[in-house]
């Protein structure tokens, strides 16, 4: 290499650092899935999922991100459908609301769910990338309180049926069962790397390492719902996240 591009290079990495990316895990569409706990959500009348997600595939059916929820869609759980469309589904096979997403896009979403108002567009608000974003639609009528599932929570899929995975990456996975953030708060945690509050945070996955410390939970223990301290990981694989372009790791 010569010293004039040598010096070249040197220069362009001054001006254009490598930005570094956040741990993530990828989920092949098939049969991947991280198995937790129920996170204390059945019953629950407020709860709040924050999340970086990346979709590869919308697939030609339902696909879930991630959630808890049984062969009837009694649960919460939050995927894709056929139209391109982010799910959120709470009550029923026809209780949900549907946004606008992008493909092979990392995006950051939260999702506040609040049963104790009324209306489907304030019982679940959802902020994307910092800013919130009206429903594309709804469909049937949101539950107040979260239905009972036996199911775990899962990641790459709802859980409710085999067939439910999602060809996905995620990062940076929280759950708050309990707390329906403020608009404020939910605002505010695109901006953070952490959890902007540990009150009632259940699970607060990062992805990190390999194998089966994809599946740590770093919430607090000894709340109710939290653990197992790692959850079974099956096929799922580490990958590259969104960029670090947020807050202070």
């Amino acid at each position: 290499m010569s010293r004039r591009v040598a010096a070249f290079m040197v220069v362009v990495l001054l001006l254009f650092p490598a930005v570094p990316a956040r741990p993530a895990v990828f989920c092949d569409g098939v049969d991947d899935e991280i198995a937790l706990d129920d996170f204390g959500l059945n019953g629950a009348s407020r709860a709040t999922f924050a999340a970086w997600i990346y979709v590869e595939d919308i697939g030609t059916s339902e696909e879930g991100y991630f959630g808890k929820a049984d062969s009837t869609v009694a649960g919460v759980w939050a995927g894709t459908l056929s139209t391109g469309r982010l799910q959120f589904n709470l009550g029923g096979a026809n209780s949900y609301g549907e946004w606008t997403q992008a493909l092979n896009t990392w995006e950051h979403w939260v999702i506040v769910y609040d049963g104790n108002v009324t209306g489907n567009a304030e019982r679940v608000r959802i902020w994307k990338d910092g800013v919130e974003t009206a429903a594309a639609a709804f469909v049937g009528t949101i539950a107040a309180t979260i239905p009972s599932s036996t199911p775990v929570f899962k990641v790459c899929t709802g859980s409710r049926v085999t067939t439910n995975f999602a060809r996905v990456r995620l990062a940076n996975l929280m759950v708050w069962a309990g707390t329906a953030l403020t608009l404020g708060e939910a605002a505010s945690q695109y901006l953070l790397p952490v959890p902007i509050t540990t009150t009632n945070l259940r699970a607060w996955l990062r992805f990190e390492g390999t194998g089966q410390d994809l599946g740590a939970n770093f919430a607090a223990a000894g709340q109710p719902g939290v653990g197992p301290t790692v959850g079974v990981v099956t096929g799922a694989l580490p990958s590259f996240g969104p960029p670090i372009t947020h807050g202070v790791e």
